[in-house]
């Protein structure tokens, strides 16, 4: 990439963007003084193509991860404002996204039960208006079933509140959450069963709750408000992570969603890097990760010699550690430690440690750091 920078002079993004449109070139540049260069350069113009449409399609969006740093400040604010009764994260945060754009918060007010009152939810937008996170009002809208207001923050991700009801709190929250494609699925088979009306899912026919809760029972878990929407269109109920019209609607029709994986069907690591080489966890904390996740096994996989920036091992210092994991394993019971490398491929048929030293390890994991535009290795 540097070469590329100085043959072409190229000083931004865009610079890079007009130079990729003739491709001969560039892939000239890429290609000299490795093996195969025509192909080799073709291939990474084309994987440097698509990083540069993948950035483009993440503009201003942001990690996940990122975003939930905000939620507590979020959530503490709205706990204080006497008028909510529930909200709920929904959207792309809600579908578990990796990359967000924005954060879409439902919300149930007291008041609006049974009829909506426009006025009082008008008040209650202006009283988020004045939470500290918020600099500024961007957008509202009004319709027929809700308002809304989305704001710029402080936290320089925008955030838009919907006021929902009682009445229409499970639709509401299914629309919110989206995906648009899957909801758009879910229409049109609402409409061959007759529950669609005024362009929404019409929920007026539905009984209060899927058989789950009685009387005034309000569920923490706000899955149960929407499992009577995909019920009542003969449906198994499909989780938000699912809802991105990749099949998951046709699948449910069968009743063969499967069901999402947790923190306990996770049994156990098998790629860990250690203080022997770049990892920055003691084997006292690993050992406690261990108990808390209750799991059966781990691999110590610490990097090879020709890793020097994650601090490598040589092959004498892979023997040393081979007899450190071996005095672990006589030490702890309760779970299994496996030792391990994440050994680098240097080339074809060319790896960091000879088959003698290899065949000493319970897992080897190969990796390449370098060598890309070798195809064959």
């Amino acid at each position: 990439m540097f070469k590329i920078y100085d043959t072409f002079n190229i000083k931004s993004l865009e610079d890079l963007k007009d130079k990729l449109v003739d491709n001969n070139r560039i892939a000239n540049v890429l290609a000299e003084g490795g093996s195969g260069k025509n192909k080799a350069g073709e291939s990474y113009t084309e994987r440097l193509k698509q990083s540069l449409d993948y950035m483009e399609s993440i503009r201003g969006m942001f990690p996940r991860w990122q975003v939930e740093l905000y939620l507590d400040e979020i959530k503490n604010s709205l706990y204080k404002i006497k008028d909510i009764e529930r909200f709920v994260f929904v959207g792309s945060l809600r579908r578990k996204k990796s990359i967000v754009k924005d954060i879409d918060i439902l919300i149930q007010p007291y008041f609006n039960n049974p009829l909506y009152d426009f006025e009082r939810s008008e008040k209650l937008l202006g009283e988020i208006r004045s939470l500290n996170f918020i600099k500024r009002l961007l957008s509202s809208d009004i319709r027929k079933e809700n308002i809304s207001a989305r704001f710029e923050t402080v936290f320089g991700i925008e955030i838009e509140f919907i006021i929902s009801s009682d009445k229409n709190w499970a639709v509401d929250m299914l629309y919110t959450t989206g995906s648009k494609k899957h909801v758009k699925k879910l229409e049109r088979i609402a409409q061959k069963k007759g529950y669609f009306k005024s362009g929404r899912i019409d929920t007026a026919g539905f009984s209060e709750n899927s058989g789950e809760g009685t009387g005034n029972y309000l569920p923490a878990d706000d899955e149960f408000y929407e499992k009577n929407i995909y019920s009542r269109l003969n449906l198994q109920y499909i989780s938000p992570e699912l809802r991105e019209d990749l099949g998951e609607i046709e699948l449910a029709e069968n009743f063969l969603v499967p069901s999402l994986l947790t923190m306990e069907d996770i049994k156990g690591d098998l790629h860990i890097h250690s203080r022997w080489s770049d990892g920055i966890i003691g084997l006292h904390d690993m050992v406690e990760r261990v108990k808390k996740f209750n799991y059966e096994y781990i691999a110590i996989t610490d990097h090879t010699e020709s890793s020097y920036y994650g601090r490598g091992l040589d092959a004498k210092r892979v023997q040393e550690k081979i007899n450190y994991i071996n005095k672990l394993k006589s030490r702890f019971k309760d779970f299994y430690i496996l030792m391990g490398s994440e050994i680098e491929i240097r080339g074809v048929g060319k790896l960091d440690y000879p088959e003698n030293i290899i065949k000493k390890m319970d897992i080897a994991i190969g990796s390449m750091h370098s060598s890309f535009l070798n195809t064959r290795a």
